[in-house]
């Protein structure tokens, strides 16, 4: 008859096994990834850099909607020009230019496209940032995972350890059981140590997509979980309402803009201006004699070198072919991208329910196990394995839930379905 204190043994024993390998651990309440998001979207300083550089668009429209600044000239005459009502000794000039009708508008219209361009850019580095941020993050919650798995692991072979202890007191097994347990105990502790090692780069990378210190610690919300499947969209003009479509397309309708705003440019400029001429006194009593004059003036430009605006049109013109491939080319990337992340999630999500399943099964056969053990119809060496192979398996499935989230993360970006 087994003893007592042999019988609590197992019983404990069984009630682990059955807990550990039918779910997951932890997780308390804290921020949640979505948090984490959000701060690297107000602390990132690469984002912050593409949204400064739109505001920098923003305030060229004004520049370029401006008239130039007028031209004032003044000359004087060394040896002054005699004229009938008095030597001319000095002349003042203010001019204006004026570009061609609708130019300034033009000009503007141009710089506000490239500034949309620009705000879409900046929003497809924001959706970039926080796949980024998911990236790191749930590497983190894999690792948190396989820490707390091991950390199990390590409780239930120091149970195992006591059941052989007292199996080798009462004779039923040799001392090399319990030796083979320790083994295994301090392969735990081992494999322990190396995983909280790791914490550290993986927290640094992942505190510096948030702009914070290096060793700033990370909490988990939520256990992570499965989408619906009516949730993924179709990839059909997939990028053409992406952030990277749009930006693209802005930067072509910017490029065609301008080859509107060249042709006008190509044409005259008027100039305005007046001219103060200071007149000293006549040597002779005349009418109107040192009088200071005023003269109106008008100039126009001549656009006779067209080398340049012509050269400036065909840029436009290759930029809107440039952006035309470019456009090709994203939209077959988005595509297999696409492809490549709905196999992955099916394929990760297939992974876990497999080591769910096979945990289920091992649970079971640990228990038929540690029962045939005491009864000395069991070896330990088979309990050992079996433990083993369901550390395995945890470890499998936090990794496939980890992997999954990843690609669902990918999905988000590359379906513009961050907010």
């Amino acid at each position: 008859m087994p003893s007592h204190k042999n019988m609590k043994t197992k019983l404990y024993l069984l009630l682990v096994f059955t807990v550990h390998w039918s779910l997951f651990i932890h997780h308390c309440s804290a921020q949640d990834l979505s948090d984490y998001q959000q701060i690297a979207a107000e602390q990132n300083p690469g984002l912050q850099a593409k949204y400064k550089a739109y505001e920098s668009q923003i305030q060229e429209i004004t520049v370029q909607e401006g008239l130039s600044d007028p031209t004032f000239s003044f000359g004087y005459f060394i040896a002054p020009v005699e004229t009938r009502v008095g030597p001319q000794r000095a002349r003042f000039n203010l001019t204006q230019m004026f570009p061609w009708f609708g130019t300034l508008k033009a000009r503007g219209h141009v710089k506000t496209l490239e500034a949309e361009a620009q705000f879409q850019s900046f929003l497809a580095a924001k959706d970039q940032l926080f796949h980024q941020v998911s990236q790191a993050y749930y590497p983190l919650f894999e690792l948190e995972e396989w820490m707390q798995v091991e950390e199990e692991n390590q409780r239930i072979l120091q149970s195992i350890l006591r059941l052989t202890q007292q199996q080798f007191e009462n004779g039923k097994s040799p001392m090399v059981d319990v030796l083979r347990v320790e083994m295994y105990l301090e392969q735990s502790r081992t494999q322990l140590t190396l995983l909280e090692k790791k914490r550290s780069p993986l927290l640094a990378q992942f505190n510096a997509l948030l702009n914070r210190p290096a060793q700033s610690d990370v909490s988990f919300a939520n256990a992570p979980a499965f989408h619906e499947d009516d949730a993924l969209l179709s990839a059909d003009s997939l990028w053409q309402n992406h952030p990277e479509g749009l930006a693209l397309q802005g930067q072509t309708d910017a490029a065609l803009a301008r080859t509107e705003l060249l042709k006008k440019e190509q044409m005259p400029r008027l100039g305005v201006g007046m001219d103060y001429v200071v007149v000293g006194s006549a040597r002779t009593a005349v009418a109107d004699g040192g009088k200071d004059a005023w003269m109106p003036m008008v100039s126009l430009s001549l656009p006779i070198f067209g080398k340049k605006n012509r050269a400036a049109t065909k840029a436009a013109e290759l930029m809107v072919e440039s952006n035309a491939l470019k456009e090709k080319a994203l939209a077959l990337e988005f595509s297999s991208q696409y492809d490549r992340i709905l196999y992955r999630l099916m394929e990760q999500k297939s992974l876990f329910e497999l080591y769910n399943n096979q945990l289920q099964t091992i649970a079971q056969s640990l228990r038929l196990l540690l029962a045939a053990y005491e009864n000395t119809e069991a070896s330990i060496e088979d309990i050992l394995s079996l433990q083993q192979q369901g550390l395995t398996y945890q470890k499998e499935k936090a990794s496939a839930m980890m992997n999954y989230q990843i690609a669902w993360s990918e999905l988000n970006y590359y379906t513009s379905k961050y907010e």
